[in-house]
């Protein structure tokens, strides 16, 4: 990549994305060495990050479920797709992270969807529901009002 790639907002933006993951990824990868539960961590995160959704409370499920895909896209995933309508809502990505970024973290996708807790302050906040799932290498975040 030249230097003139690096630093054009599509480099910077992938480096970002990049940079994301692997601070996501190291903060997972910390806890478990540390014997520290994932999920009570998730469920801080959360806690502190429910209060920056305000602007988007009271908006259609399809609304709620697009910003939960646009997280999940800055931290790397390229494989999703969010659909719904004012009530009820579905968010899928599939094969993120890749079992290639996961080499090296001594991370499966247990210890990643334990993190995933993380969602339900925010669901709380806005008022909703949700159903999290995981089918392979696909998670499915169901969402109502």
């Amino acid at each position: 990549m030249s230097e003139e790639e690096m630093f054009s907002e599509e480099g910077i933006n992938k480096r970002s994305r990049d940079n994301s993951l692997t601070a996501y990824l190291g903060a997972i990868a910390f806890l478990k060495e540390k014997n520290i539960p994932i999920k009570e961590f998730g469920k801080f995160l959360g806690e502190k990050a429910a209060p920056t959704w305000e602007g988007v409370k009271g908006a259609p499920a399809r609304t709620i479920a697009m910003y939960f895909a646009w997280n999940m896209a800055s931290y790397g995933a390229d494989n999703f797709k969010y659909d719904g309508d004012e009530k009820e809502a579905v968010v899928e990505v599939e094969d993120w992270p890749s079992a290639e970024v996961l080499k090296g973290w001594d991370i499966d996708l247990e210890d990643l969807d334990e993190i995933m807790d993380m969602n339900q302050p925010i669901i709380d906040y806005l008022g909703m529901s949700q159903e999290y799932s995981r089918d392979g290498k696909k998670i499915t975040i169901k969402l109502k009002k």
